[in-house]
């Protein structure tokens, strides 16, 4: 396997380019000097003339050309905007900013395949793209044979696909390790924001839940709030703080040890394990554990196994009392429970229709709640709690995952999506095994984690299609086909050179 960095160019060809450049330049400069006062005051004419119409084009043309002039800039702000989008809306209560995710994500499916197509390269191929395409396909069809509305199937479809057509426009931008570090500064840098809200919700958890929290989504769990930070909902926290502690982990075990690493470590696991979700700590223990038997650290996997039946007598309280209150809430009430009644009738919808669904925006989705999908009539939902025709009573229609994967697109099209999601985590498992360079390897083995922590979680948190979880798993997705092309170089920025990795 070949896995690309970028290398400075030599003496002679940075030469001739920038000739070339300075050439174009000069050749251009007449052509600009006449040109741009005449873009200018048409421009300002047009804001005199027509203000409603002219400051949204003039906003959308300097976005466009943003997106085009710094691709990875405008990555990052997409993925900060993903992370903190619902905080961001909670905050300032205007609906627009709710869509400021989706449209920057549109955004960056639009422009960077096109930049990329000008620049005279080919588009790369995001792993386990074809299963996901397949299983938009099949959304898509189970909609027209439904009968669904297009408009319903069509902005379902996006909101479901959502996530790795994101990864796949990240696929498009290059990246060096130069580049890959600034990420990684990036994200320690909103990891520590993040952890300083943490503690402040601690500090005040009255004040800091009636600024941020959703509804009644902050509750006492074992005489301690469940903490929120900067977001909205104690699930948004585990998840993120969870994803968190996986890329740290990768980092030291890949690039480096520091004080600073470990302290960041501490503060993402205790922030998973205070935002007390159970989906959240479950995932961080499975992910621990997998991350320690990928490295072979059999010291490490004896204490941990040596320490159990140590925790769980001094933690049996606490312990009796989740596994109390799952069971009440899944065997005793299972019948009636949201969760266990979304999960059912996907699987039973998707056997009646099989190979197809009840399609994308009809079952599970965002959008079969907000349009209160005629499947949810048909199977009396309103009279089920958490279940309702609106916001106060349907607060549990978009609880969990694969209710909409499998309802929406049958068992044929939440398979391709699962098997897309094996592609990512193979490909991640070979490019940090690759030997190649550090951050190279961090960024195949946070992904792999990444993979593994989502999939526990997913059982009974949406994970894949909604913010925040989604952004930083397929953002890496994305960089990683783009670390792992194996393509000849062929780049309008430095040039590219193989590193032989097998």
């Amino acid at each position: 396997m070949s896995i690309r960095v970028n290398r400075p160019l030599p003496g002679s060809v940075r030469t001739a380019a920038l000739r070339s450049a300075l050439s174009g330049a000069t050749s251009g400069s007449v052509w600009l000097r006449v040109a741009w006062p005449v873009v200018v005051a048409g421009a300002g004419a047009g804001v005199a003339a027509r203000p409603e119409i002219a400051v949204p084009a003039l906003v959308g043309v300097l976005v466009l050309a943003g997106a085009v002039a710094l691709p990875r800039t405008t990555v990052g702000l997409t993925l900060l905007m993903i992370l903190f989008v619902r905080t961001l809306e909670h905050l300032v209560p205007i609906p627009a900013l709710g869509y400021l995710d989706e449209g920057l994500v549109v955004l960056c499916v639009v422009v960077l395949p096109l930049r990329r197509l000008v620049l005279g390269l080919r588009l790369r191929w995001l792993p386990g793209l074809g299963f996901f395409c397949v299983f938009a396909v099949f959304g898509l069809a189970s909609g027209v044979v439904a009968g669904a509305a297009a408009s319903t199937v069509l902005v379902g479809g996006f909101l479901l696909c959502k996530g790795w057509l994101f990864g796949w426009a990240v696929a498009q931008v290059d990246w060096a390790e130069r580049h890959l570090r600034t990420a990684a500064r990036f994200g320690a840098g909103v990891i520590v924001v993040s952890l300083v809200a943490v503690a402040a919700n601690l500090a005040a958890p009255g004040p800091w839940s009636a600024l941020l929290a959703t509804g009644a989504t902050v509750d006492v769990r074992f005489g301690l709030p469940s903490l929120i930070g900067p977001f909205v909902h104690p699930l948004d926290l585990g998840a993120v703080m969870a994803a968190a502690a996986v890329a740290v982990l990768a980092w030291r075990a890949t690039v480096g040890r520091s004080a600073f690493t470990f302290v960041l470590v501490v503060g993402t696991c205790a922030a998973a394990l205070l935002s007390f979700r159970r989906t959240a700590i479950a995932g961080l223990l499975v992910v621990l554990t997998w991350l320690r038997m990928q490295l072979r650290d059999v010291r490490a996997l004896l204490v941990a196994a040596a320490a159990v039946p140590l925790l769980a007598a001094l933690l049996a309280g606490p312990l009796t009392s989740v596994v109390g209150l799952t069971y009440d809430d899944y065997v005793v009430g299972g019948d009636s429970a949201a969760r266990t009644v979304l999960t059912r009738d996907a699987a039973s919808l998707a056997v009646e229709r099989f190979p197809l669904g009840a399609g994308f925006g009809r079952f599970g989705s965002e959008t079969a709640s907000t349009t209160y999908s005629p499947e949810y009539v048909a199977r009396n939902y309103p009279a089920i709690y958490g279940l309702g025709t609106t916001a106060k009573t349907g607060q549990f229609l978009v609880d969990t995952e694969w209710p909409a994967l499998v309802g929406e697109t049958g068992l044929v099209g939440a398979a391709a999506f699962l098997t897309g999601l094996v592609a990512v985590y193979r490909r991640s498992r070979t490019v940090w095994r690759a030997g190649g360079p550090p951050l190279l390897r961090w960024v195949g083995l946070t992904t792999a984690g990444l993979v593994v922590v989502s999939l526990i979680e997913s059982v009974a948190t949406v994970v894949f299609t909604g913010p925040p979880a989604y952004g930083p798993l397929f953002a890496l997705a994305g960089v990683l086909a783009a670390v792992s092309d194996r393509a000849p170089a062929e780049s309008a920025e430095p040039e590219a050179e193989p590193v032989r990795t097998d």
